[in-house]
């Protein structure tokens, strides 16, 4: 800045090139309606802390040069460990997906796709969709394009990360600890060519987190309508997430970013809408307003077919979906058929009992439907008569939840889908001392799972210490995001993080409540939140540190 523009004062440019203000003597940037000094708070109320953004500062040559590198740094790091993985033999397994649950029949979704999603009511439609459309791409070699698409994926979700922490002012160095974390993680990478959609959630919490950060930078009505296509798009992919964490994620903004409450207020209206679409579709074509008929069975994985209490009420006739008598896919299918089996509607998604490439289990059909409508009622009198195996499974889901996540792939039995991870196994041992089991301690997982009361040495084996870590440190960070002197013109990082601690916390309510067994999964999902809430924290609190010294 000259010193003519120090006396007359310069116009001050966001992000989006607009002009906010005139730069004062002082250095401030004042808004051209209200007067106000960037960095300074603004406003009537007291209660209300409101801060302009300053405008973006040119960076130095050396300041690219090392953004630059930490990119380059990124794509070789992820390309280098992903062509490795591949050449250790680790590929998309299409077996996987033929037997999946949250699939309809491949030859239905590569043959009649719009009909077999109009018909599917177990699982939101997404994945199906891409699946399908990679069918009708490659037709047999569709796990090429699932592939391709899924490591692409991949390669974003860091640079998402690494983007938005930059916007956020995070240092280069915090940045460069959590892209390695993320890139070298073996399960994140085992999941890059696997067939379930944990791939797709993981990516989409990543550019959801980014399009948030950069409405926060530039506030602008397009920003904004990406954050809605996004949580949507959620919605779409994992049932997990319904159109009530969409109102929770629009509510964040709506109460923290006060000068766009009206844009907030009708684009959560938008995306709420959209993401009761589905569920309507539902409750259209099977009489449930829900983006998923299955979750009477996740709450069923609370009680056990073979405790003694479950078989008493089974053979005095007050439950029926629970059969000791069911022990493999033929006999599942048989069971079905013979119980739960209704007049058919004409099309396979529905009619058939199984799937016709591969012989799993067609959970889309009309009577698993019926066994699933039992279901739920013989769940709510397990709850009145029985609980006590709810309450010990809640507390067993949330111990699952920071186990090491590689377990999930160590306790799945079907072939397909640990061939991939066994590739890796060797190194997630190693790096397991590095995160999880830092202390050493023995424990297998297989067997300390069931007996957790009483062996605490093996909780710790098998738990994962650095999670345990990084939630224990956000989860204390709390009252420094309830104060909003703390967070004087970085109110940007304190709204992302609040939305992070949001989402995070209503995956680990809604699936420790629910479910029981794959919880681990349910937290590698949403792990980069974790870490990019855990770094900005660390930024703010040294940077804070800096100014009082200063």
């Amino acid at each position: 800045m000259t010193e003519d523009d120090m006396e007359s004062g310069s116009k001050g440019v966001s992000e989006t090139g607009v002009e906010i203000g005139t730069r004062t003597p002082g250095g401030g940037v004042t808004d051209v309606a209200t007067g106000a000094v960037a960095g300074t708070t603004v406003g009537v109320r007291k209660d209300e802390v409101r801060v302009r953004p300053w405008p973006r500062e040119t960076q130095d040559a050396a300041g690219l040069g090392r953004e630059l590198a930490l990119v380059a740094g990124i794509v070789a790091v992820f390309v280098g460990t992903r062509w490795a993985a591949f050449g250790a033999g680790m590929r998309y397994r299409v077996g996987e997906a033929a037997w999946l649950w949250q699939l309809l029949d491949l030859g239905l979704l590569r043959d009649h796709l719009l009909r077999s999603l109009w018909y599917l009511h177990g699982q939101p439609p997404l994945f199906n969709a891409v699946v399908g459309v990679a069918e009708k791409i490659a037709g047999a070699r569709f796990g090429e394009v699932m592939l391709g698409l899924q490591l692409v994926l991949g390669l974003g979700a860091v640079l998402a990360v690494n983007r938005a922490l930059g916007m956020l002012r995070v240092g280069i160095g915090l940045r460069a600890v959590v892209c390695v974390a993320l890139l070298l993680n073996p399960v994140e990478i085992t999941f890059e060519f696997d067939a379930l959609y944990t791939e797709i959630a993981y990516a989409l919490h990543c550019f959801l987190a980014l399009a948030v950060v950069r409405f926060l930078k530039s506030r602008t009505q397009r920003e904004l309508w990406g954050v809605a296509a996004l949580a949507v798009a959620l919605t779409l992919v994992r049932s997990t997430y319904q159109w009530v964490w969409v109102a929770a994620v629009f509510a964040v903004l709506w109460g923290m970013v006060a000068e766009r409450r009206r844009e907030i207020r009708w684009a959560g209206v938008v995306a709420v809408g959209l993401a009761m679409v589905w569920p309507a579709k539902n409750l259209f074509l099977v009489g449930h307003f829900t983006s998923s008929t299955w979750a009477a069975s996740s709450m069923a994985k609370h009680w056990s077919v073979n405790d003694a209490r479950v078989q008493e009420f089974e053979w005095a006739g007050l439950i029926e979906t629970f059969p000791s008598g069911v022990k493999s896919r033929e006999s599942s299918q048989s069971w079905l058929g013979e119980r739960w089996q209704t007049a058919g509607r004409g099309v396979p998604e529905l009619d058939a009992l199984g799937k016709e490439e591969g012989g799993a289990t067609n959970w889309n059909s009309l009577a698993m439907l019926r066994m699933h409508e039992a279901q739920a009622k013989d769940v709510g009198f397990l709850l009145r008569h029985d609980p006590k195996p709810y309450v010990v499974g809640v507390v067993r889901a949330v111990l699952l939840y920071f186990q090491d996540s590689a377990d999930y792939f160590r306790e799945v039995t079907v072939e397909d889908t640990v061939a991939n991870f066994r590739r890796v196994e060797g190194v997630d041992q190693r790096l397991r001392r590095v995160c999880c089991n830092v202390f050493g301690v023995p424990g297998d997982s297989a067997a300390a799972r069931p007996g957790l009361v009483g062996h605490a040495e093996g909780v710790v084996g098998w738990m994962c210490l650095g999670a345990v870590a990084v939630y224990g440190f956000v989860v204390g960070c709390g009252p420094m995001l309830a104060r909003r002197t703390a967070w004087l013109g970085d109110q940007d990082r304190r709204v992302a993080v609040v939305g992070m601690i949001v989402t995070v916390g209503y995956v680990f309510v809604v699936s420790n409540l629910l479910d029981v067994g794959e919880n681990m999964r349910f937290r590698l999902e949403t792990q980069p939140l974790m870490l990019m809430a855990a770094a900005i924290l660390v930024a703010q609190i040294w940077d804070r540190r800096k100014t009082v010294r200063g």
